[in-house]
């Protein structure tokens, strides 16, 4: 994220379709290690892994990757670890699973670029709402259009 302060309507988020399609790609596909890029579990203001009707399994292992300035004292009960945005460059874990939603605007252009870079050597599945996606990590997309947006599910492969 730029060096500037940024709009609360850029980090809460509160579209319930999308709460359910994060939820339900979490408990439907078979993923050890899940990355979720801008700790969406945060932004919608879950307080556990239960929220509006959705509910996510307590031993699903979820790494939030922090891109706010945003911090509250339940991030723990949400995520298993919590990494800050220069962990692309340092880990060399793989991710079954990653979320990237609404993150575009809460990087720098650079860095957006490394993070699809980083990700297409250490992601399965990807769920994304950018259809540039695809084309950075050098993977398909299928699309996946909802009342409110399309998202973008990216396989692990070519």
């Amino acid at each position: 994220m730029k060096d500037e302060i940024v709009q609360i309507d850029k980090i809460v988020l509160t579209d319930p379709e999308e709460m359910m399609l994060y939820a339900a790609m979490i408990n439907q596909i078979d993923a050890d290690h899940i990355l979720d890029i801008g700790m969406y579990m945060k932004r919608i203001g879950a307080v556990s892994r239960s929220f509006q009707e959705f509910y996510i399994e307590e031993e699903k292992d979820i790494t939030g990757l922090e891109l706010t300035p945003l911090r509250i004292p339940i991030e723990e009960r949400l995520y298993q670890r919590i990494v800050p945005k220069d962990f692309f460059g340092e880990c060399e874990d793989s991710f079954g699973l990653v979320f990237a939603l609404h993150v575009k605007e809460l990087m720098g252009s650079l860095e957006y670029i490394k993070m699809w870079q980083w990700l297409s050597g250490h992601a399965g599945y990807v769920i994304t709402d950018d259809v540039e996606a695809a084309n950075l990590m050098g993977r398909r997309a299928t699309e996946f259009p909802m009342t409110n947006a399309t998202y973008y599910i990216i396989p692990n492969e070519r």
